[in-house]
């Protein structure tokens, strides 16, 4: 069944404090989404696929490239050529030059990486998913 506004909200309400745990179900598999440090004091929320992040999933060049990974993670994208060293090129060698040296002058790359900066864009790009489910909200205690 698919999630409702109000559990919308709570997700996105447990996720905006500084920590955070929240366990969805998509097609059969667990995402378990927890609010970390990414690097030094930056904190994201960070999506881990049946327990685990493996990053070389994310860019479609890998043999290892999962599909799912489109679905729940957030979509990057990079230039094959710095700024600099395009006007660079550009400069050296003119537009046209360039242009046929460099075909791939203008190229940008695509790969997605399983962190969120914010509650909302999670929400955002999470909400597409129709089918996804909630399973857990919070950290559960373990009793003996």
């Amino acid at each position: 069944m698919a999630m409702t506004k109000e559990q919308w909200d709570q997700v996105e309400e447990e996720m905006r404090g500084q920590l955070g745990r929240v366990v969805l179900s998509l097609e059969g598999r667990e995402l378990v989404l927890k609010k970390m440090f990414v690097k030094e004091n930056q904190l994201a929320i960070v999506v881990f696929i049946d327990g685990e992040i493996q990053p070389a999933c994310g860019f479609p060049s890998m043999e290892c490239f999962d599909a799912f990974t489109q679905k729940v993670w957030r979509k990057s994208r990079v230039s094959l050529f710095k700024p600099s060293r395009k006007a660079r090129i550009i400069k050296e060698l003119g537009k046209r030059l360039a242009k046929q040296t460099f075909p791939d002058l203008d190229e940008k790359r695509e790969y997605w990486v399983p962190e969120f900066r914010t509650a909302a864009s999670m929400r955002r790009a999470l909400h597409k998913n129709k089918e996804m489910e909630l399973v857990h909200i919070g950290f559960k205690t373990e009793t003996a």
